[in-house]
């Protein structure tokens, strides 16, 4: 039985997933957004369509939620997209529509799967109104009578019973409660309640009041809709309630859900029928908008918060601070030289790939007194050394249409995502951005320094895994996106002064030992002219 839990329980979540991604697709074509795919589940794909509105609709392999991949979503990423239909192009009203669209539609589940309910099984209330006093209880011992309703718990008002219980049992180092009481005489009165302790059966103790809850049914459209907007008001305000207890340490982490306390939850609802199946898919919908809205970088709300600060601030803020790939997607269109850059590859002559009208404002000065060589760690390693002969061999002979070729390769990468030898391999490719590449070698680079670390000692195995899946003969260049911006203008003001880069003959033993420092001192020089002294 634990299986159909489990296989229910990964439903859930991923239709859930599903939802919140159908929000921002629904709202970005809406918008003008050109959306290259909209994927339901996750992996390999086994089924696909090219809608009349250019936009690939797939079935992935994996049910566990979906993606959509929409051009544009930090910056202009695909030279065949009209500007226009970037996102990032969009007014800031539009993309803030766009990011909140995905919590929207889990805020709207949750809401029609709670009036679901109430239309169909009756709408229970909501008002946390105490049925039952147990004789001898630690509620019965505070003078508490049968028929009391809950105003207050410490102070703190209580005008449905989700937000009494969480108040209950928040602070678990708390030895009384004051519980602000309207007894059935409409009499007020604030008992102070020292709740019991009862031990469950995997070792834990849990706060017993000794009440039960009021079950009051209502039936009808009207009453329907109250219960759904009272319900997910309550709920929605318990999780302010959580998240202000994990920061006050008022709730540990350990009291949070894990995976088999969510298959345990799973369990529960099942065996109590399909009423409270729906009710905590609701549920859960509710935490993931909550979630989402959190005003941190790997969620839309931290998201939305960059785009409000751009507006205030009239520019754009730094994208490498801004975005964060949180979501599960490939986005390989996002790959290109043209990034970071404004950049224009225009031919294969390295003295004409840039169009130095948007690099005007870039001097000798910057370079100078920013960027040199020996502070990009190419002296802690060997392997780093053969990177900047390969960044420079790159620049020799840079080639847009190679760039393009190399990008559309990585399509064929994703069915190797969850291949248990390779797929790490794999992705750590995926995620990384393809800054521009020759007939031989392929500059990519990685947001931290970290991942730059670790991918060095995979190189050989990156390498290999690409050229095995898209039939290539490439070799990798990686570095950071900081070192990247150093090399670019360093690139710039070569064609600004009219200066060619020339290719530097790579050491044989490129991963063990580099013993001709001559080499290096020369790619150096070769790389970046005469502008600063080379150890």
């Amino acid at each position: 039985m634990w299986i159909i839990y489990i296989i229910i329980l990964i439903l859930m979540l991923g239709i859930l997933v599903l939802v919140h991604e159908l929000g921002h697709f629904l709202v970005a074509k809406k918008c003008g957004v050109h959306i290259y795919e909209f994927s339901i589940g996750m992996g390999p794909v086994i089924f696909k369509h090219m809608g009349k509105d250019k936009i690939q609709y797939s079935i992935r392999a994996l049910p566990i939620g979906g993606f959509v991949q929409m051009a544009g979503e930090v910056m202009e990423d695909d030279d065949k997209v009209d500007k226009s239909k970037f996102m990032c192009n969009k007014p800031w009203w539009q993309r803030v529509l766009i990011l909140v669209a995905g919590v929207t539609m889990n805020f709207i589940t949750a809401f029609v799967l709670l009036f679901l309910i109430a239309i169909i099984w009756g709408a229970n209330s909501t008002t946390p109104k105490i049925a039952k006093v147990q004789e001898g209880s630690a509620y019965s011992l505070a003078g508490g009578k049968d028929g009391d309703v809950i105003l207050a718990v410490d102070n703190k008002k209580t005008s449905t019973w989700d937000r009494a219980q969480v108040l209950l049992t928040l602070d678990n180092k708390k030895e009384y409660y004051e519980i602000k009481v309207r007894h059935e005489d409409n009499t007020e009165e604030t008992l102070k309640v020292k709740p019991q302790e009862s031990v469950l059966e995997d070792g834990s103790k849990t706060k017993v009041f000794g009440v039960s809850i009021a079950s009051e049914k209502s039936y009808g459209l009207g009453a329907s809709i109250k219960y759904a907007a009272s319900k997910f008001t309550s709920i929605y305000e318990s999780m302010f309630t959580i998240i202000g207890g994990l920061f006050t340490g008022k709730l540990g982490v350990n009291s949070l859900s894990g995976p088999v306390g969510m298959y345990s939850v799973v369990e529960q609802s099942f065996a109590l029928g399909l009423a409270q199946i729906i009710y905590l898919t609701a549920y859960i919908s509710i935490n993931l908008g909550f979630m989402n809205l959190l005003p941190f970088p790997a969620f839309d709300g931290g998201h939305v918060v960059f785009i409000i600060i751009e507006k205030l601030r009239g520019k754009p803020i730094d994208k490498n601070i801004s975005h964060s790939n949180s979501e599960s997607k490939i986005e390989t269109s996002t790959n290109t030289l043209e990034d970071n850059a404004n950049i224009v590859l225009n031919e294969r002559d390295s003295g004409s790939f840039i169009d130095l009208n948007d690099v005007e404002d870039i001097d000798d000065n910057h370079i100078n007194n920013e960027f040199k060589p020996n502070e990009l760690q190419l002296s802690n390693s060997n392997i780093k050394k053969v990177m900047n002969i390969r960044v420079n061999n790159t620049f020799a002979k840079a080639d847009k249409n190679v760039l393009k070729q190399e990008i559309g390769k990585l399509n064929k990468l994703n069915d190797f995502t969850f291949d248990q030898e390779i797929g790490y391999l794999v992705c750590e490719i995926l995620n990384s951005k393809f800054r521009v590449a020759s007939d031989n070698i392929i500059v990519i680079s990685y947001e931290y320094d970290s991942i730059v670390e670790q991918n060095l000692l995979n190189l050989e195995k990156m390498e290999e895994v690409y050229n095995k899946i898209t039939n290539s003969n490439k070799s990798f260049a990686i570095i950071s996106d900081s070192d990247w911006e150093k090399y670019k203008v360093d690139y710039i003001k070569s064609i600004k002064s009219g200066t060619k880069y020339t290719e530097i003959e790579e050491p044989d033993i490129v991963f063990e030992n580099i013993e001709n420092n001559d080499i290096i001192s020369s790619s150096a020089i070769d790389l970046f002219g005469d502008i600063v002294e080379v150890e």
